[in-house]
């Protein structure tokens, strides 16, 4: 993912060594949660599914392929390890390398814990990423369509936990900076990640066909 989306301002409420990383993090994971929403709005319900494919099917159609390899995508690009060769990538394992250079104790290991826990939930949609859309391996993908391929399966929950795990990391670190005295002077009271775990919280009733 990119460091700095083009629209990224510094908050100037989180410390400089903090916010170039966490800021455009939560910036993706909007992206991406409101992408899926829209996803799930417009393919849980048959009548718009319908009407569209009346209108402009061939291209209603594009869009959906597009996001069902988009989505997972971008989701697994959060758990990427914290460098490629030299160089950083902006991913929670790189966030989890600043925090653990300038913290220790309690606080770093509830980050560590909760991103060792997302990794795991986040799996198939990585397994997904890696061995499907990042490199279409012919074999895999033939295999895949005989049921024969040993490639996780993408799903609706699958997804849901994955976003809803990234945004309560982030929430949570978020939360903890802003919250420290040392910080507070210049920090807005509320949190732009967590309130997003009320809309997703793995409870979005959808019934959108697997990714």
């Amino acid at each position: 993912m990119s460091r700095r989306p083009t629209n990224w301002q510094p908050s100037g409420a989180l410390p400089e060594w903090l916010d170039p990383i966490l800021s455009p993090l939560i910036h993706h994971y909007l992206v991406v949660k409101e992408a899926w929403l829209e996803y799930t709005m417009i393919y849980q319900n048959k009548n718009h599914v319908d009407l569209v494919n009346r209108q402009v099917g061939p291209f209603f159609g594009l869009i959906q392929r597009l996001l069902q390899d988009w989505i997972p995508l971008t989701i697994a690009r959060f758990f990427d390890s914290s460098k490629t060769g030299k160089s950083d990538n902006l991913s929670l394992w790189q966030l989890l390398d600043v925090i653990a250079a300038n913290e220790n104790g309690a606080f770093l290991n509830e980050v560590r814990d909760m991103l060792m826990s997302a990794n795991d939930q986040a799996w198939p949609v990585r397994d997904y990423r890696n061995k499907i859309v990042a490199h279409l391996d012919k074999a895999i993908v033939v295999a895949t369509f005989n049921r024969t391929a040993v490639v996780m399966s993408v799903n609706v929950d699958s997804i849901v936990q994955a976003i809803h795990a990234i945004g309560e990391i982030l929430g949570r670190i978020e939360s903890e900076y802003r919250g420290r005295a040392e910080y507070s002077s210049s920090a807005r009271t509320e949190s732009i990640a967590m309130p997003l775990l009320n809309i997703l919280g793995g409870k979005v009733p959808v019934t959108v066909p697997n990714a």
